[in-house]
């Protein structure tokens, strides 16, 4: 099994769960579903169409489950995969979507410290 976490933000908010929360029962079955694969298979997933790699961020992981999309920061020192940030795809607003989910990632480096 590999370890996911959904990453908290100084604050207390968690985004990627505030976003399931929101979304309809099928959509949290399915997405929900695709998480519990990353944690018995990892980077596997790869070799599948559940997940892809973020161009331009060596670390950065997109989890999808039908419109959803999950991305997700794979910790290679620890094996650990930190959910982030989820958005529903949308070709107008997929790389804003990514753009927040860098932003997160990023504060959840500076907060590392």
């Amino acid at each position: 099994m590999h370890v996911v976490d959904y990453y908290t933000r100084p604050n207390g908010q968690t985004p990627a769960i505030a976003w399931i929360d929101n979304l309809n029962i099928h959509e949290q079955a399915v997405i929900l579903a695709k998480v519990d694969k990353l944690k018995e298979e990892g980077l596997r997933l790869l070799q599948t169409a559940m997940m892809k790699p973020v161009v331009g961020r060596s670390n950065l992981y997109e989890l999808r489950g039908g419109q959803c999309r999950i991305i997700l920061c794979h910790e290679a020192a620890v094996d650990r995969f930190l959910l982030l940030h989820g958005f529903l795809k949308s070709r107008r607003r997929e790389t804003r979507e990514i753009l927040t989910a860098c932003r997160l990632l990023d504060e959840y480096i500076e907060n590392l410290d």
